[in-house]
C-alpha cells in the first residue's frame, strides 16, 4: 500500500476528474474511498493535508490525475519522451536547412546568465528582420541582453540587436 497525501481540495478535484472521465475504469473502490474522505473532512479545510492508503494501481491513477491538473504530463516518462521527440524534430529541421544551400545562421539570445539558441535561418537578406521579430517578443516579456545572428559555418557574429527596456531608445541596432 502507498500513502498518498493531498490537500482536501486536490482530493475533491481528483474525485471530479474521476466522475467526469473514468467511465468506471478506475481501480475498485477508489471513488468510494475518496468520497468517504471528503465526507469526513469539513469543506472549510480545503488546504489541509489528507492521506489515503492506496494500492499501486489506485496510486498511479491519482498521481496521473494530479500531474495533469498541475499541467504536467500524466506520467513522468512522457516528459522525457516528448523531449526526445522535440530533439528529433529539431534535427530534421537542421538537416533540411543545411540541404537548402546558401549560408545558414543561428539566432542567439545572450544575457548575463546564458546563451540560448532561438532558431536558425537561411535568409541572409532577412538578418535584421529576423532579429527584430525575436527582439520584440523578448522585450515584451522583459528580457534583457542582446540577440546575435551567428554564421553557422564560421561562428562569426554577423548582426546584433540589443534588447532595450521600455525606457531606452529602440534605435540601437548594429550590423557586423
Amino acid at each position: 500500500m502507498d500513502e498518498v497525501t493531498l490537500s482536501r481540495g486536490e482530493w475533491a478535484a481528483v474525485a471530479r476528474e474521476l466522475d467526469a472521465t473514468s467511465g468506471g475504469e478506475e481501480p475498485t473502490g477508489l471513488r468510494s474511498r475518496i468520497a468517504r474522505l471528503l465526507a469526513d473532512t469539513p469543506s472549510a479545510w480545503g488546504e489541509e493535508p489528507c492521506t489515503l492508503d492506496l494500492d499501486p494501481s489506485a496510486t498511479a491513477v491519482v498521481q496521473a490525475i494530479v500531474r495533469r491538473g498541475r499541467g504536467l504530463p500524466s506520467h513522468p516518462s512522457h516528459a522525457r519522451e516528448r523531449s526526445a521527440g522535440l530533439a528529433e524534430a529539431e534535427e530534421v529541421l537542421r538537416e533540411h536547412q543545411s540541404r537548402t544551400g546558401g549560408p545558414t545562421y543561428r539566432i542567439e539570445h545572450r544575457s548575463a546568465d546564458a546563451v540560448v539558441v532561438l532558431g536558425h535561418t537561411t535568409a541572409a537578406h532577412a538578418r535584421q528582420a529576423d532579429l527584430s521579430e525575436h527582439a520584440s517578443r523578448l522585450m515584451a516579456t522583459g528580457a534583457t541582453g542582446e540577440l546575435v545572428l551567428v554564421d553557422e559555418a564560421t561562428g562569426e557574429d554577423v548582426a546584433r540587436r540589443r534588447l532595450l527596456s521600455a525606457t531606452e531608445d529602440d534605435t540601437n541596432v548594429e550590423a557586423g
